[in-house]
């Protein structure tokens, strides 16, 4: 393996951990201040998820290897008593389809 693919692990890897962690901060967070103020509340699942596309261009095919990643959206991490953990959702599913329609892979279209 190059040393150039072994930094972008070693960064995609430090991404992932600050995005997670955020992810595992906001959540309990984002509960508390719907007692605050529910008008401005919206819907969690509760999951942290990426596809190839979720990674800047000189990451996607690294993240591709690293993580199995393609176009479809997996779930990287299940936030603890989040409603996609009490509806069963684990690390490593895949989203195919979201309230009856198919995940479309928009990732591509931002460039």
């Amino acid at each position: 393996m190059e040393e150039a693919e072994k930094q972008r692990i070693i960064a995609l890897e430090s991404i992932l951990f600050d995005q997670r962690r955020t992810h595992r901060v906001a959540y309990p967070l984002l509960l508390s201040a719907a007692s605050i103020a529910p008008e401005r509340t919206r819907p969690y699942l509760g999951v942290f998820y990426a596809n190839k596309y979720s990674f800047a261009q000189d990451f996607q095919e690294t993240a591709a290897r690293q993580y199995g990643l393609d176009e479809k959206l997996s779930i990287l991490e299940v936030i603890p008593d989040s409603p996609a953990e009490f509806a069963g959702l684990m690390a490593g599913d895949r989203l195919l389809l979201l309230n009856r329609n198919r995940c479309q892979p928009v990732g591509r279209l931002r460039k």
